[in-house]
């Protein structure tokens, strides 16, 4: 049902027609950020690592986001036109 209209939708008479298997279930993206997290907390100031570029803003929106990383400092830097290197800088 539409909740602002009150009127039924397409979406309500939705059946599915076939049943797959073997379909793996996508990574939970919590859990994803979780072992990323507990890697940073790992690093010492001055180690580093290097990541994919259009992965290294998500990393860098851990260390404002997660209340573990928040007396650590991070600073990101372009490696070459595919990676960035994150470093612990205290």
């Amino acid at each position: 049902m539409h909740t602002e209209t009150g009127q039924e939708t397409d979406h309500d008479q939705y059946v599915p027609t076939s049943i797959d298997t073997d379909i793996p279930m996508p990574v939970n993206r919590k859990e994803i950020a979780d072992k990323r997290v507990n890697a940073m907390l790992k690093m010492k100031v001055g180690h580093s690592f290097q990541v994919p570029g259009d992965l290294a803003q998500r990393f860098m929106d851990l260390t404002r986001r997660r209340k573990e990383l928040k007396d650590m400092k991070f600073e990101s830097r372009t490696v070459d036109e595919l990676w960035k290197r994150i470093w612990r800088i205290s």
